[in-house]
């Protein structure tokens, strides 16, 4: 999950979206991992793979702000605000 982290933040999205991948194949309840996949998803603008995901982290872990955060801004994204 670091290296992806690193990739995001120096604008790789596709590598970084594959390291998370391969990180979810390990361990496919990482809730962090699953976050970090949807702020990716985010920045190459796959707003619906991110809704997804987004839910993936709901289910997950259900009492996490951030999870709800980023539901609320793909919500946004996809012109569903307010629904």
């Amino acid at each position: 999950m670091n290296k992806g982290v690193t990739l995001q933040c120096n604008g790789k999205y596709e590598d970084a979206l594959e390291c998370f991948n391969e990180g979810l194949k390990t361990n496919s309840k990482d809730v962090d991992t699953w976050g970090n996949k949807v702020s990716v998803l985010i920045n190459l603008e796959r707003f619906e793979e991110a809704m997804r995901c987004v839910n993936t982290t709901l289910e997950l872990d259900p009492k996490n702000p951030m999870n709800w955060m980023r539901k609320g801004m793909l919500l946004d994204f996809l012109g569903k605000k307010g629904r």
